[in-house]
């Protein structure tokens, strides 16, 4: 029997006013068990991390679990 992917639904209406915020650089959305649902960056960031990769939300998403 064949399983059905479903896609996440986007997050991305909660994470672009927090991105707003000034002092703000990065916002994740985690779920109970600590995987990641969504993730944003504010815009023009320079620095070390100006956006936040899949990769680096999804570590910091299993961090908080």
């Amino acid at each position: 029997m064949a399983g059905t992917i479903s896609r996440l639904p986007d997050v991305g209406w909660m994470l672009r006013p927090l991105t707003r915020i000034p002092g703000v650089r990065h916002a994740v959305v985690v779920s109970e068990d600590g995987l990641r649902m969504g993730h944003d960056s504010a815009e023009g960031l320079a620095g070390d991390v100006p956006e936040l990769t899949v990769a680096e939300a999804e570590s910091l998403a299993a961090a908080c679990a």
